[in-house]
């Protein structure tokens, strides 16, 4: 359906690898708390894309399509995501890809607050209650390569 090139993959796995930098300048607290955060609280977590890319960019040896990643792998197809609220055709195809494999490693890991769900379990929410969220092209792809 699509292929990387190598530099692209490269760059993928460089920006996967690092997606979450900027999460070591959000507090611990937030970061393991047990229970819900309170809106305030989601907020402050919010910012990791823009920590992460900041403190990234500086160093001077990411590529734009990694830097992209760290930045952008929480936007959504329909808008409603950050920190940009980029949408469908303004979502690079690395971001969509590493946000789908996030998602997915998120629900299939166990947290604080909950068990770690089956692969079945975490698709059917990915497909159902995260409508909307992802590239139906990519989200397709990635479940097939899950069998």
């Amino acid at each position: 359906m699509f292929e990387l090139s190598s530099d692209e993959l490269m760059d993928v796995g460089m920006g996967s690898l690092f997606h979450d930098y900027g999460k070591v300048y959000v507090p611990k607290e937030l970061l393991d708390k047990p229970g819900r955060l309170t809106a305030t609280e989601f907020q402050e977590v919010k910012k990791h894309p823009v920590y992460g890319f900041s403190t990234l960019k500086d160093l001077g040896i990411f590529t734009p399509v990694a830097l992209g990643i760290v930045k952008h792998h929480h936007e959504k197809e329909n808008g409603s995501g950050y920190p940009d609220g980029l949408s469908s055709y303004d979502i690079a195809r690395s971001s969509k890809i590493t946000a789908i494999a996030d998602v997915f490693s998120a629900l299939t890991t166990t947290r604080s607050y909950r068990q770690a769900l089956s692969k079945e379990s975490a698709l059917e929410i990915m497909y159902g209650e995260m409508d909307g969220s992802f590239d139906l092209q990519y989200l397709n792809s990635f479940r097939d390569s899950l069998n």
